[in-house]
């Protein structure tokens, strides 16, 4: 048992430091530590508390798992005209038309299933993320900005506040003051890069 603890324990700090586990808080934590704890009840003969915890583990885990392929993609333009919203609109906006919208269109508002649909897909499409007031990376990825990250158009101001948890693919744009107006320097990480040495 100990030797499968600390397997356990090397597979978990092999995660984090290959960045597997940027999206992980600490409730997360607590799942694994109990389904840990599952693990060990069941091999010491208390099979259902042990089922119980592990159970309990791995639906913690269906729940926090990204719903990819659920949405299917749909263009930034039509999101906007879709949700009433312009090309910097902020997250609060966003959420705000999504809300208004979808309370009109669900069908238990008398509107109908493929129409609510669209809506929620039009509301992962755009994100605008201020991460100035951020204290802790996780906060962010509470927020959902994971998902964001892998079914959305993500603008991030302050992104330095992420420590690291960016994600690989993704277009840097630095503002800097130049004369009477701003000077922007792209810079492209990973597939972006081939983007932006195309341009």
């Amino acid at each position: 048992m100990p030797a499968l603890i600390l397997l356990a324990a090397a597979a978990i700090l092999y995660a984090w430091w290959s960045g597997k586990l940027k999206g992980f808080t600490y409730e997360d934590g607590v799942a694994a530590a109990l389904f840990l704890l599952g693990v060990r009840l069941l091999t010491t003969g208390r099979v259902l508390p042990g089922a119980t915890l592990m159970g309990g583990s791995i639906l913690w885990a269906a729940y926090r798992r990204p719903r990819r392929g659920s949405k299917a993609s749909m263009p930034l333009d039509d999101a906007r005209k879709l949700l009433g919203l312009g090309p910097e609109a902020t997250l609060a906006e966003i959420r705000e038309a999504h809300r208004r919208l979808i309370a009109r269109v669900h069908p238990d508002a008398g509107g109908s299933a493929e129409l609510a649909n669209r809506v929620n897909r039009a509301r992962g499409q755009l994100w605008h993320v201020d991460l100035y007031r951020l204290k802790r990376a996780e906060e962010a990825f509470e927020l959902g900005l994971e998902e964001a990250f892998a079914d959305a158009a993500c603008l991030m101001e302050w992104p330095e506040r992420l420590e690291g948890a960016l994600p690989r693919d993704r277009l840097d744009i630095a503002l800097e003051p130049q004369g009477e107006g701003r000077r922007a320097t792209l810079n492209g990480r990973g597939k972006w890069g081939v983007r932006v040495g195309s341009i």
